[in-house]
């Protein structure tokens, strides 16, 4: 945008400013074009292949195993913090 301003191509610079106004005041109300133009961001790439062979990576029936064993622990826990 500084170079557009600065290239003298008889233009009024009054224009030129009220056009960039205008495109960033454009790119502000959509976060992923202010995040690619105006942060010079990379856009986020949302791969599809969410299968990667890894197995479970988060399952609750290992916490609610947890929460058996530790059960009893819990209640002698309680009744020593109060």
């Amino acid at each position: 945008m500084r170079q557009y301003l600065l290239v003298n191509n008889n233009e009024d610079w009054v224009i030129k400013v009220d056009r960039i106004r205008k495109s960033v005041r454009e790119v502000e109300n959509d976060p992923i074009a202010k995040k690619s133009i105006l942060r010079l961001e990379s856009p986020l790439l949302v791969h599809p292949d969410v299968n990667k062979d890894k197995g479970v990576v988060f399952g609750y029936g290992l916490s609610e195993r947890l929460s058996r064993r530790l059960g009893p622990l819990d209640s002698v826990l309680a009744k020593l913090s109060s």
